[in-house]
C-alpha cells in the first residue's frame, strides 16, 4: 500500500483550507487520499502543466471573479466539478487502487454568500467504498 503526504492545517485562527503551517505532516490513505488527489486536480489551473496540458480545471479563474448571481456560480461549479471528476475517474480506471482510494463522486455540500461579497463553498468528496469527507474551497468572488 502506498501513502500520500498530507500537511495538516495549523490550529487556531488559520482558516486556509490547505495550509503548510507548523503542524506535522502525516501519511494518509483511504478517503483522505481521494480528497487530496481530487483537490490537486481541482486547484491545478488547466494548461499549467506542459507535460499534461489537459490536466486541471478552470476553478482558479473563479477566485476573485465578480460573480453576478449564486446561480451563475452554481452553473460554473457544476461544469468544473464534472471536469475534475472525469479526470479522476480516468486515472482510477488506469490504476489498481482499493475501493477506499478510488473516486466515487464530488457534490456541492454547501454554499454561503458572505456579507462583504464572495461565496464560501464546501464540497463533499465520496470514495467508491461510500466514505466521504468535506473540503472547504478558497473563497470565490
Amino acid at each position: 500500500m502506498t501513502y500520500d503526504i498530507h500537511f495538516q492545517g495549523t490550529q487556531g485562527t488559520d482558516e486556509k483550507p490547505i495550509s503548510f503551517g507548523y503542524a506535522a505532516a502525516v501519511a494518509v490513505d483511504g478517503p483522505q487520499k481521494v480528497v487530496n488527489r481530487w483537490a490537486k486536480c481541482l486547484l491545478t489551473p488547466k494548461g499549467s502543466d506542459p507535460t499534461s496540458p489537459n490536466e486541471g480545471t478552470d476553478f482558479t479563474r473563479l477566485i476573485g471573479l465578480d460573480v453576478e448571481t449564486s446561480q451563475d456560480l452554481l452553473d460554473a461549479l457544476a461544469i468544473i466539478l464534472e471536469d475534475c471528476a472525469d479526470q479522476i475517474r480516468t486515472f482510477d480506471r488506469m490504476s489498481s487502487l482499493p475501493p477506499d482510494e478510488q473516486f466515487g463522486s464530488a457534490t456541492l455540500a454547501q454554499i454561503v454568500e458572505r456579507d462583504a461579497g464572495g461565496y464560501d463553498v464546501w464540497i463533499r468528496v465520496r470514495n467508491a467504498a461510500g466514505e466521504s469527507l468535506s473540503l472547504a474551497l478558497p473563497t470565490i468572488g
